[in-house]
Parts: C-alpha cells; sequence; structure tokens
C-alpha cells in the first residue's frame, strides 16, 4: 500500500516539473518527514511514523499531496493517510497574504479515494487563513469539515532565533479550539510548541531536526507505546505529550 502512494507522490512531482518548465512563478517541494508520534490538532492519530509529501505552486494557486503511513510494532493499530488539497492565495499589500482553499482526508484502508463521508474513507474540510508581515508572523487560520461538521480555529505564532549559515532555528507556537456538532460530541482546546533546527545543505535543500510539546484540554493523546498482544500493555490517554520529527525537504 505504502509503494503505490509513494508512487503518487512521484508522478506528482514529475507532472508539475514538466508543467513548469517555462514558468518563472512555479515550484514543487518534496518533503519527507519520520515523527516519532503522529499528533493532528492534539489529537494522536498514530506512533511512529514516515511522512512524505509533495506540493507545487503556479501562481496564486498551490497542488498539493501529503501522507503519513504508521510504521512500528503499534502500526496496525493506526490507519494510513493521504490527504489531497488545494489553495489559492493572494496578497495583502504591506500586511501579508491570504488564502482559500479545500483538503481530501483520505484513509485507504476505509475504501476508496472518493468514499466520503461522516462514516466513509474520507471527509472534505474547507479552510482559510491570513498570514501577517510582521513580528513573530502571525497566522489566523478556520477550517470547516462538511462531513464531520466541526469547526476548528487556529493562531500561530513563529520566529527564526538563530540564523547562521548554514543553521538556522526556529520556533513556534500555537493554539487552536475545536467544536464539533455533528457525530462527535467532543469539544476541547489545545495547543502545542515547537522547534526546529535546520542545517541548509543547498540553497533549495535542507535537513531538519524537531521537537515539540502539546497540551489539550481533553485526554486527547495516546500512549502509542504497547504491545498489541498483551492489553495490559495499553495505557489511559492523558492531556499532554511530547514528540520528536526528522526530515528533509527539497524546492525545484
Amino acid at each position: 500500500m505504502i509503494y503505490r502512494y509513494l508512487a503518487l507522490l512521484s508522478g506528482l512531482a514529475l507532472f508539475s516539473q514538466s508543467g513548469s518548465a517555462t514558468a518563472d512563478d512555479a515550484s514543487i517541494t518534496i518533503t519527507a518527514d519520520y515523527v516519532s508520534e503522529y499528533v493532528f490538532r492534539g489529537v494522536t492519530l498514530a506512533g511512529e511514523a514516515i511522512q512524505p509529501a509533495v506540493e507545487a505552486n503556479y501562481g496564486p494557486w498551490t497542488l498539493g499531496v501529503w501522507s503519513s503511513f504508521a510504521i512500528g510494532g503499534e502500526s496496525e493499530a493506526f490507519a494510513d493517510e493521504i490527504d489531497f488539497y488545494i489553495g489559492y492565495g493572494w496578497e495583502l499589500g504591506d500586511i501579508g497574504a491570504g488564502e482559500v482553499g479545500a483538503t481530501l482526508y483520505h484513509f485507504p484502508q476505509s475504501g476508496g479515494v472518493f468514499d466520503v463521508g461522516a462514516a466513509e474513507a474520507g471527509t472534505v474540510e474547507l479552510f482559510g487563513s491570513l498570514d501577517f508581515d510582521m513580528f513573530l508572523a502571525p497566522n489566523l487560520s478556520a477550517f470547516y469539515d462538511i462531513h464531520l461538521e466541526t469547526v476548528t480555529l487556529e493562531a500561530t505564532l513563529s520566529q527564526t532565533i538563530l540564523n547562521i549559515d548554514p543553521f538556522s532555528l526556529e520556533v513556534s507556537a500555537n493554539v487552536g479550539g475545536v467544536e464539533a456538532s455533528g457525530q462527535s460530541s467532543l469539544d476541547y482546546a489545545y495547543g502545542k510548541l515547537s522547534t526546529t533546527l535546520y542545517l541548509d545543505v543547498t540553497d533549495k535543500a535542507a535537513i531538519y531536526a524537531g521537537a515539540s510539546y502539546g497540551a489539550s484540554s481533553a485526554d486527547t493523546f495516546l500512549d502509542t507505546n504497547f504491545d498489541l498482544s498483551d492489553p495490559d500493555t495499553l495505557s489511559d490517554p492523558t492531556d499532554q505529550s511530547t514528540w520528536f520529527t526528522f526530515g528533509l525537504s527539497s524546492t525545484f
């Protein structure tokens, strides 16, 4: 299964490169991450995972595929995920930029790509965001999942605190809240603190390592270190967690 979707990512990358050969405002970015825990908006969705992605940009348009494949002894307990997204952005003068778009969240073990619905293999989410060109680079984002009927609001701050070529160190913090009116009745708030060290290998490629701490108003974090054959190794969910990221990226 994982090789099929890695091939899909590679195909999108090749398509984007061939289509942008004569376009000065086009680019493609490929990333591949390892995470010790996959956390999405304050919720543990997997333990160790490999997360390849490819994103193509052409003028104001963004098209991408992001994926997560659980690995390790606990991987059978967690679903794989492949997300397809499209966005349209515009400049806001000296203030910053805005973007609107949509994401299709797909879980391949549960069905086909277009099997979307609250109890199906995927859902569709609409989003909008504002990036402000000022100190701490504030970002405000809103999300609405039309199948799960959840609204998420999120605010992020980030800053590069060290930049000594070829190294740079970035810190970020975000807070968010989820309100669910559909099948899920879980409303909660979450926050995350992260730091990431980048090493520029070339002017268009980098490797990086990061650490994150997350907290939630509900017990949304899972202990992912367990033995599937021994129920006694399963621990109760908690309201905080720490995880690590290692990855590489390249832009063409």
